[in-house]
């Protein structure tokens, strides 16, 4: 098995929180040879959990990687416990499959999903060692490359790329790919390279275009102080007010303002003067838009830990606050078919129980009734748990959430957006307070009690009136509850959750001229929500949160701002802003600090509300959407009027110039109109189904999980949770014990992520594994003595039960392939008889940790620790005696050889006193200095080998570090008395092919002879012999 050398030490990885986030040896991550022509490293601007939860991250990660001349790893932003170490130890930032230096790549694209996020695009270029400015950069550096939803107003950020990508990734990739080998190999340069990649369509090179702004650069600096002030008039809508720098009227006008765009043009003439957004046309085409169907799989839970298929890209809603919905636009559905196909081949590549349909409004996929119906069918023995997000209240179906499970415990999520129907029909949201309340009653129905609720505030036109009216759509939910549900049926009180976001005017939707308020502005927003809720009458029943105001209004800056923001990003940066998404973290000062420094004004950027004829930062930007229809919209919030979805009718939008998607569908839609609704066929095909088993078995074949509800009255949830159907249908219990050995990079992975992984793996197989019962069953599967982080061992052992015989070589031949660098299944066999499932008389054999009496240990002192026995006293760190002394073995063997040796144990319930002497079974030290121990692991009288040696170092006078010693765990032992074994019983006989080499790299493990003592072979047994 191929080996990789870590970046960083033992000793610093165990320094950091989370080092599996660093390791790069996650199940389908990608190897290659390093002298492969082109290495790309992609980026995910924050911390491993949020990048790894990224479906677009493993979109491209399969796009570069199915290229033979390409290796596309992972950068993902240390989190600031690596930051510091890696600056503190000099460590450049590294890829996380090759460990390489990023540095050394050819590529380092970087996805802009969150514009807070853009501090921490500095933090990659500079723990890379890469130049900050594309300015500044050499041959040696690699092309930083920009995209994701942030790229459609790339200028606050422009002046750190060498290149954007706009566009769908799928398109355009392969074609700049392939320029930069055949430039390459013809020793052509960065800035050749870059100009001719310019010409490939959706690639936006900023050095090459040139910007001017009108009248003067400083009028966005303090030196002119233009600070818009804004009042608030009867139709709620803000309007300009007067400035030091001249009068600027409230809707942009004939009169321009000082500090904004005056031109955007090439610097050259085969330069394009516009950047059209990339488009993949039929999804469905694995070749033009490939999907990752063997998707990476972390070790450690991240925010999104599941697989996850696209049902569609674009929405067909127009919200005109939501720039996702513009800028992806034309709506494409991937076939039923596809989805299918995906969803099976996720599902048995990864071994996942939980599947995720993504989509930007999951209600609105035209086959979303018949794709849940078949993962649910198929996969039912499989116990997957599906996932159906971003569903619209007033299309909610309690046929639907039935077949989705594990929502019936969890509350039910929707966004109304809008308190009132007046500021809905303004962001054209096309929901009715009658079908909120309509949603919000059947989801009461089907018995779920809790709701959340997600608003704006400070939207257009917005009024306290509307702002109230947030408190008054909670109450009436509220109230809709206590009048839907009987007393005697309620499942406790009603739990609304209500909460608010401040309103961004992103790019290329039809409020990018809004303007936006200050934080103090928001804020008073919040409080008026705050004190209608808790006036309301079922204020008991309603929690109110809001975000972070200045977090929001940054945004704004960032989302809004032009190449002069940029300034402001790098000098934020510099005095120390970094994860700014993330309140730990979150300090607006910096920013306010930065902002004084080089005399830039954040106002200007924010609460400016733009005109019509100003010339934007993006509007060298195509994205198919036509400027005048977006215009067209603003207008049209400001009355309130509504334009329909892309199914009702076509808007002209201009996304019919891509040729594909809905736009091209009309005539079918049309069709389809008039047909049944998806939900009444759904409906239909239950009850069929239902007759059809009620025939079969002569009416007794027990209630159908759903129509069984609906004839007694019962919602089909409320049915399931009265009587969860979780019975195994294995009629035998067999309990296999499995010993693995875990070293290497697999050390860094803790004892619940190895248990999931395990899991996986196991689904992945055919073997028969025994679930739990209930409403969410889980695997069985027992431990014995969870391992540490950071130790080694090869005797960890796990217990299964499965309902069906397995042959050892049959089971060790499907999961040893799946098996990582650094863990290996070393055995797998039955334990005990067979027994009845359910019990019986028979009795199940004792669980592996029930039994654990001892464990064997191999230390030795990491050499940077040894290193230091020669130094002697000087080599002490920060002052202290923290150094290998050079009479360490007479220390620990007269320590061991004391007839008592008292210790006090801090526990969970205080300081306890006890003999260390009785648990030390066996102590000596190796001709290679390797230090052998048998020690107690009994519940309560556990010693671990670090507190025996760091106790006879404390009573040398010496101090023993965290980091000093290498432990591997050779094996767990039981007491030998009334129990049979066909082996010897201890892993210190030689037996064990891992035992050879002891520490040797890749696993090393127990010595080749027997050194310990006969007592302990006839008291023990090793649990894989048992």
């Amino acid at each position: 098995m191929k080996s990789t050398k870590l970046a960083l030490p033992d000793e610093l990885l165990l320094q950091i929180q989370k080092p599996a986030r660093y390791l790069g040896n996650e199940m389908h991550a990608v190897h290659k040879d390093k002298n492969i022509p082109i290495r790309f490293a992609m980026c995910f601007p924050d911390v491993y959990e949020i990048g790894m939860s990224h479906l677009g991250i493993q979109i491209l990660y399969e796009l570069f990687n199915r290229r033979e001349d390409t290796w596309c790893e992972r950068v993902f932003s240390p989190w600031t416990d690596m930051d510091r170490l890696l600056r503190d130890h000099q460590i450049p930032l590294f890829a996380l499959e090759s460990q390489d230096p990023v540095r050394e790549f050819d590529f380092l694209g970087i996805t802009l999903q969150f514009e807070l996020c853009y501090t921490n695009i500095l933090q990659i270029l500079d723990l890379s060692g890469i130049p900050l400015k594309a300015s500044q950069r050499t041959e040696e550096d690699p092309i930083v490359i920009g995209g994701g939803p942030c790229a459609y107003n790339p200028e606050p950020i422009a002046p750190f790329f060498d290149l954007f990508y706009i566009g769908d990734g799928e398109t355009s990739y392969d074609a700049l790919l392939d320029l930069y080998r055949s430039m390459k190999e013809r020793g052509e340069g960065r800035t050749a390279f870059l100009r001719a990649a310019a010409q490939i369509p959706g690639i936006y090179v900023p050095s090459l275009y040139e910007v001017t702004y009108d009248s003067c650069d400083n009028a966005v600096r303090d030196s002119l102080k233009i600070k818009t002030e804004y009042r608030e008039t009867k139709a709620g809508k803000p309007e300009a007010g007067k400035t030091e720098a001249g009068e600027i009227e409230a809707r942009g006008g004939e009169k321009k303002v000082p500090g904004t765009i005056a031109s955007f043009s090439p610097k050259y003439p085969d330069v394009p003067a516009r950047v059209r957004r990339q488009v993949a046309a039929d999804l469905d085409d694995r070749e033009k838009a490939p999907y990752p169907i063997k998707p990476l799989i972390p070790f450690i839970t991240v925010t999104q830990d599941r697989v996850a298929v696209e049902l569609q890209r674009g929405c067909i809603r127009g919200c005109r606050f939501c720039q996702a919905g513009m800028i992806y636009r034309p709506n494409r559905e991937r076939s039923l078919s596809t989805v299918k196909a995906y969803a099976d081949a996720m599902l048995d590549s990864t071994g996942q129980d939980d599947i995720l349909l993504s989509s930007l409004s999951s209600s609105d996929y035209s086959c979303i009734h018949e794709i849940v119906d078949y993962i649910s069918d198929n996969r039912e023995a499989d116990r997957v748990k599906l996932q159906v997000p971003s569903l619209r209240i007033d299309s909610f179906s309690l046929d639907l959430m039935a077949r989705v499970q594990d929502v019936r415990r969890s509350s039910l999520t929707f966004a109304p957006e809008a308190g009132s129907q007046r500021l809905r029909d303004v962001i054209n949201k096309g929901i009715t307070e009658e079908e909120i309340l309509a949603g919000a009653r059947e989801a009461f129905r089907g018995g779920w009690n809790k709701v959340k609720l997600y608003f704006m505030l400070g939207l257009p036109t917005e009024t306290e009136e509307d702002r109230v009216a947030i408190s008054d759509l909670a109450n009436r939910i509220s109230a809709a509850y206590y009048e839907e549900v009987p007393k005697e049926k309620r499942n406790g009180r009603c739990q609304i959750t209500v909460s608010t976001s401040f309103f961004v005017p992103k790019a290329f939707t039809p409020f990018q001229w809004a303007p936006m308020y200050r934080p103090g502005d928001y804020l008073g927003f919040a409080a008026t929500v705050n004190h209608a809720i808790y006036a309301a009458h079922n204020h008991r029943s309603i929690r109110y949160s809001w975000h972070d105001a200045q977090m929001i209004y940054l945004e704004g800056v960032l989302a809004r701002g032009d190449r002069r923001v940029a300034d402001l990003i790098l000098e934020a940066y510099r005095l120390g802003a970094l994860f700014d998404c993330w309140l730990e973290t979150w300090d607006f000062s910096r920013w306010e600090d930065a902002a004084r420094n080089i005399g830039l004004d954040m106002d200007f950027f924010a609460v400016r509300e733009r005109g019509r004829e100003e010339i934007l930062p993006w509007d060298f930007i195509d994205v198919g959407i036509r400027r005048d229809f977006l215009w067209s919209e603003w207008e049209k919030a400001h009355k309130a009027c509504l334009t329909p979805d892309c199914r009702e009718a076509c808007s002209a939008c201009g996304a019919a110039s891509y040729g594909c998607g809905i736009c091209m569908r009309q005539e079918e839609i049309k069709k389809a109109a008039t047909k049944p609704a998806a939900s009444e066929r759904y409906q239909e095909r239950h009850q069929e189904k239902y007759q059809e088993r009620q025939r079969e078995t002569g009416g007794v074949s027990g209630k159908n999980p759903v129509n069984s509800a609906e004839q007694e009255g019962l919602s089909a949830a409320a049915a399931y949770s009265e009587n969860p159907a979780a019975v195994s249908s294995n009629d035998l219990c067999i309990r296999i014990r499995m010993r693995l050995a875990k070293y290497g990079p697999m050390k860094f992975i803790g004892h619940l992520e190895l248990m999931r992984f395990l899991q996986k793996c196991l689904r992945r197989t055919d073997i028969d594994v025994h679930y739990s019962d209930g409403i969410t069953p889980r695997m069985i599967m027992h431990t014995a003595m969870p391992l540490g982080l950071g130790l080694e061992s090869t005797g960890e052992y796990v217990d299964i039960e499965i309902g069906s015989p397995v042959s050892t070589d049959h089971a060790l031949s499907q999961l040893r392939p799946l098996m990582p660098e650094g863990l290996e299944i070393l055995d797998f066999r039955q334990i005990g008889e067979a027994v009845p499932e359910g019990g019986g008389t028979a009795k199940k054999p004792e669980k592996a940790m029930s039994v654990v009496a001892a464990a064997e240990y191999a230390v030795r002192f990491r050499d940077s620790f040894a290193a230091q026995e020669k130094a002697g006293a000087g080599a002490a760190r920060g002052g202290d005696s923290a150094f290998l002394p050079e009479n360490w073995k007479e220390i620990l063997l007269a320590f061991t050889s004391q007839d008592q040796i008292l210790w006090t144990k801090e526990t969970k319930k205080g300081f306890r006193t006890l003999d260390m002497k009785p648990l030390v079974y066996d102590f000596s030290i190796g001709a290679d200095d390797t230090i052998f121990m048998c020690l107690c692991s009994r519940v309560g009288e556990n010693l671990r080998p670090e507190q025996l040696i760091g106790e006879a170092f404390r009573r040398s006078g010496y101090i023993l570090p965290e980091d000093a010693l290498q432990i591997r765990r050779l094996d767990l032992l039981a007491e030998r008395s009334g129990r049979e074994s066909g082996g010897s019983g201890s892993a210190r006989d030689g037996s064990d092919e891992l035992q050879e080499g002891l520490f040797a790299e890749p696993a090393g493990n127990g010595p080749s002879e027997d050194i310990g003592p006969e007592f302990l072979r006839k008291r023990f047994i090793s649990l894989g012999e048992m």
